[in-house]
């Protein structure tokens, strides 16, 4: 490329083209800004170097344009809608209307908070996110429930997406596992388990127990308590219980707080022998079991009598 004497683009053929100054960066590009146009669909490009609007140059390379209606391109969901605020994760962006006509960019609220999105179909796009810092004049610190950002997409690199979809960033290091309460159970499962500890908020948050388990959803309680069903496991074992607020399992989300749960086989907890057989009804007797089985793992009761009049 060079000027002698005007550079233009021209966006369509022959005279129903339209024309836009473009201007030269070096002898292998330039740039010329799209006109807006009646309706969208594949128009040529054709170059003119000297001024000359009657005597453009269609490149060889059958150069063209793609024109889309920005209302019928856009984001609905994010999933997951959370996840930590150090960046990572990977998110499945769903709307309508994507193609990749340039390079692929998700957008979380400012303008320089980007990464690079991959195609997956037209109704589905994949990126991870970015870092996300708080405001500067809370020292970039996150609010407590987490930071809301909006989520767009760009199918050229340039223009954005209308969007009806957010993204919650938290800061994942002040989320953590610190008790268990029982801290055991039979090996059938089905009793319930208070993780107790801090930063917990309802992302679809999930408990888990031990390495490769599937998640156990969980209800939040509150910021420091969580409720979750324990699952049937195979043998006695003791497994940590980690947590995800966001219902992701990669290593970055969970917590690693290590606070284990013991499974125990009921089955095998007996009582072979009492001692003594007996002893006032008012009470007071210290009575001796023997047997097998015996563990604590949350709290060892005797129950005298049967059922709810135990």
């Amino acid at each position: 490329y060079v000027d002698v004497g005007g550079v233009f683009c021209r966006f369509g053929g022959g005279g129903a083209g339209a024309v836009v100054a473009a201007s030269l960066r070096s002898s292998e590009e330039l740039v010329c800004v799209a006109p807006a146009v009646a309706a969208g669909g594949v128009t040529r490009i054709a170059l003119t170097l000297n001024g000359d609007e009657l005597a453009f140059v269609e490149p060889a390379s059958n150069a063209s344009f793609t024109y889309y209606d920005a209302g019928s391109v856009g984001v609905s969901t994010v999933l997951p809608a959370a996840g930590p605020s150090a960046g990572g994760s990977l998110l499945n962006v769903s709307g309508v209307g994507f193609s990749a006509l340039g390079p692929m960019i998700c957008r979380f609220g400012l303008e320089s908070r980007v990464t690079v999105a991959t195609l997956v179909d037209s109704q589905l796009v994949q990126c991870r996110t970015p870092v996300i810092a708080g405001l500067p004049v809370f020292g970039g610190a996150l609010p407590a429930g987490g930071q809301r950002e909006r989520v767009q997409v760009s199918i050229n690199g340039q223009d954005y997406t209308r969007s009806g979809a957010s993204f919650v960033a938290f800061d994942a290091r002040f989320v953590h596992v610190s008790a268990l309460a029982p801290s055991g159970g039979p090996l059938e499962g089905g009793n319930r388990v208070v993780v107790a500890g801090r930063g917990f908020v309802d992302h679809n948050a999930h408990c888990r127990f031990g390495d490769g388990s599937a998640l156990v959803r969980a209800t939040v309680l509150n910021s420091s308590a969580l409720l979750c069903t324990v699952p049937q496991h195979d043998v006695a074992a003791a497994l940590a219980v980690e947590v995800t607020l966001n219902g992701d399992v990669a290593a970055h989300t969970l917590t690693s707080d290590g606070v284990q749960y013991a499974f125990f086989n009921a089955s095998a907890v007996r009582i072979d022998s009492v001692s003594p057989l007996g002893g006032p009804s008012a009470g007071g007797t210290e009575v001796v079991l023997v047997g097998g089985g015996y563990v604590d793992v949350g709290g060892v009761f005797c129950r005298f009598g049967g059922g709810g009049a135990g």
